[in-house]
């Protein structure tokens, strides 16, 4: 199975690995699989997790460092960790997990843009949720 990605994600061939896709509702009431470059991935060999915008609790903590008019730098304090926290936003649901090994690894970075196809060899126990 291979896997593109629209981030850099340098990991070692040999890792065992696990990429999670979610669900969001429409106006509908059907619900739209989030796009497949925004799978949150573990890296299971090492704990390592690669995330993107879409999986943090609160983005504008992880991009500006500020929590309710608090500058954050260096150790984060117990009462706020949670604003860190790497989940997927309330109206998300699970829609695959795959549980893998990598077997091939290519990062592209050109400039201000970077792909990454990951190659797995896929263990039984993975597939929709």
């Amino acid at each position: 199975m291979m896997v593109r990605l629209t981030r850099p994600t340098p990991i070692p061939l040999g890792h065992r690995v696990e990429l999670t896709w979610w669900t969001r509702p429409l106006r509908s009431g059907r619900w739209k699989p989030d796009s497949g470059d925004a799978a949150l991935i573990r890296d299971l060999t090492t704990g390592v997790t690669y995330s993107s915008r879409e999986h943090v609790a609160d983005l504008g903590a992880w991009t500006t460092g500020v929590v309710r008019t608090r500058r954050i730098e260096g150790i984060v304090p117990e009462d706020l960790e949670g604003v860190f926290a790497i989940a997927p936003r309330r109206d998300r649901v699970v829609h695959r997990r795959v549980t893998g090994v990598v077997t091939d690894c290519v990062v592209l970075h050109e400039s201000e843009w970077a792909r990454t196809v990951l190659t797995l060899t896929v263990e039984e126990d993975s597939g929709a949720v």
